[in-house]
């Protein structure tokens, strides 16, 4: 409501992990409309100005943080609004992937060897056992098949 007591329109784009249009902002709010990817949200939004920017602080092409920078690199002026799953911060920091740590998550989930993801990345066996090491602490992973499903559900790789 504005000063005067009158209802006004805010219209809203928001950025979510699944394709399901959220139902209970479209009551409320004029939905400009909503993308699942970050490449998806700079192509659908280029050519509208939502007064408020909704977005998912882990999202698996890139995190909402990330997102969050580059969209008020370019239009500081937008306001956005963030929400996680996570209870506090530093929970969400412990459980983010590097980028690096999410292409070895990848090729592991593809069945690549120490050597082959090292000869992959350019790097050394020594480097891949240690993002490797990061990762199960990381994921809370117990094994190889634990990490291949933390990737799965999180959207690191698709089967």
């Amino acid at each position: 409501m504005n000063r005067k007591g009158k209802l006004e329109t805010v219209s809203l784009f928001y950025w979510i992990n699944s394709h399901a249009p959220i139902s209970f902002l479209c009551m409320t709010l004029n939905v400009l409309g909503y993308a699942c990817s970050a490449s998806e949200f700079f192509k659908v939004s280029k050519d509208i100005q939502p007064d408020i920017i909704l977005v998912d602080v882990s999202m698996p092409e890139m995190s909402g943080i990330e997102l969050t920078r580059l969209i008020k690199e370019q239009s500081p002026q937008a306001r956005i609004l963030a929400l996680t799953m996570y209870e506090d911060y530093d929970s969400y920091n412990k459980n983010k992937l590097s980028k690096r740590e999410i292409q070895i998550v990848s090729l592991i989930a593809r069945e690549f060897s120490t050597h082959g993801i090292a000869q992959k990345l350019y790097i050394s066996e020594l480097t891949v056992e240690a993002h490797r090491k990061n990762i199960m602490a990381k994921t809370n992973a117990k094994s190889i098949v634990g990490l291949v499903k933390y990737a799965i559900r999180e959207g690191i790789v698709y089967y």
